[in-house]
């Protein structure tokens, strides 16, 4: 349900922000770390908290969903061969990418979720494994009618009008076979002629 969400955002993030390495799925990549599955900082995770889905009407369910964006930078950097100046420059590069990321996702809206809202961050997670997390979290409300089954128009039905109280072979027309209600004594209604 939540899969055309997190493509909008995962391809937004790609296109709109070229520094990141990664940016995937948060399905814990970040506390269970694998030599098979490299971090490559800078990266951003994607994750959603839904409350609640409620069923509008014939199986569209809508509902607030907080996106949560987790930002991973490496702490230790080799600073051994960078001036101090340098090394103040790299906190401007990571501070601007958060700049961009939340550029690129705020206000962002698709055809079934409405804009994004920075709701909180960042919100920093102290960590000892040598990363440093940044949260952010944004809300939107998504429309999801991945339940509705399809309806399709039909193109070869005639309209039949049934008259059951005719028993005459008379043609009838859209506009009646009344007779015409103008009183001709009436000074008010115009008579057509």
């Amino acid at each position: 349900m939540l899969e055309p969400l997190y493509k909008a955002i995962r391809d937004r993030l790609s296109a709109q922000v070229t520094e990141l390495n990664l940016i995937d799925l948060d399905t814990g990549q970040i506390e269970l770390q694998a030599d098979s599955y490299p971090l490559l900082p800078p990266a951003a995770f994607i994750d959603f908290n839904v409350q609640q889905w409620v069923n509008t009407s014939r199986s569209l369910y809508v509902a607030d969903v907080q996106v949560v964006i987790r930002l991973v930078f490496d702490i230790v950097e080799d600073v051994s061969n960078l001036t101090p100046s340098e090394v103040g420059e790299a906190a401007f590069t990571k501070l601007a990418l958060q700049q961009n990321i939340h550029q690129a996702l705020c206000g962002f809206a698709g055809t079934f979720f409405n804009s994004l809202t920075l709701l909180s961050g960042p919100q920093l997670e102290r960590r000892d494994d040598g990363y440093k997390v940044y949260e952010y979290v944004y809300v939107t409300n998504v429309r999801n009618n991945i339940a509705m089954q399809a309806v399709s128009t039909a193109t070869d039905v005639l309209p039949v009008v049934e008259r059951p109280d005719d028993s005459d072979d008379t043609p009838h027309t859209d506009i009646g076979d009344a007779p015409d209600p103008i009183d001709p004594g009436d000074p008010i209604t115009p008579r057509l002629t």
